[in-house]
Order: C-alpha cells, then structure tokens, then sequence
C-alpha cells in the first residue's frame, strides 16, 4: 500500500532498525 510506502520512509530516517523489522516481516 502506498499508505505503508509513505510511513516506512518516515520511520526509517527516525527508526532504520524499526522499519527493517517491518520489512523482514513484510517479506
């Protein structure tokens, strides 16, 4: 979802470990 897009680069550039979490689990 782009929803998911726009919040991943957010949260990466103030939590990159948070969003890698996210993405292993999206994957």
């Amino acid at each position: 979802s782009k929803d998911t897009s726009n919040l991943g680069d957010t949260s990466t550039l103030l939590n990159p470990e948070c969003v890698q979490d996210i993405m292993d689990n999206a994957l």
